[in-house]
């Protein structure tokens, strides 16, 4: 038979140990680590930072999220957000979209090598603040909503490409 104060402190143990664990997992916060210099020089290369959970309504350009991919999870910044138009120019058989571009001539004009784009309800445009090394929407393009989850909660001073937004 197992004395009463150590059957007490066993339980006393145990319900601390449960209410730890409920505690991490019941809190908002979360950590995640930035892999690659997509979003240098805000964030740089294995740097740990915080996330708070994120719904489709509250989604704001400029803002630095978390996006489930399938493959993995990226973190890049809300560039443009339903309804924004993006201009594109056509090269050899793609599209390159011209981020921070506002035309000059009437669409008219250049309609063969020139289109506007509409950002589709439910989706986004994200971009990385390394323009060059940045696998984004320029690569894979508009992102649904459903697949932003978190944001981050460390919303450094943003540099001089991003501060376009």
């Amino acid at each position: 038979m197992v004395h009463p104060h150590i059957a007490t402190g066993l339980i006393a143990k145990l319900a601390s140990a449960v209410g730890l664990v409920a505690v991490f997992y019941v809190q908002p916060f979360r950590p995640v680590g930035i892999v690659g210099r997509s979003m240098e020089p805000t964030y740089r290369n294995h740097s740990f930072l915080w996330t708070l959970p994120m719904q489709p309504q509250d989604l704001v350009r400029g803002e630095v999220v978390t996006i489930d991919m399938g493959y993995g999870t990226i973190i890049k910044r809300i560039a443009y957000v339903p309804g924004d138009t993006i201009h594109q120019i056509h090269s050899g058989n793609t599209w390159i979209s011209l981020v921070w571009v506002h035309p000059l001539r009437p669409r008219g004009y250049l309609s063969p090598v020139y289109r506007s784009v509409t950002v589709p309800p439910g989706e986004v445009y994200v971009l990385g603040d390394n323009a060059e090394l940045s696998f984004d929407s320029r690569d894979f393009g508009f992102v649904p909503v459903t697949q932003i989850k978190r944001r981050l909660v460390d919303q450094r001073p943003q540099s001089e490409l991003v501060a376009r937004y």
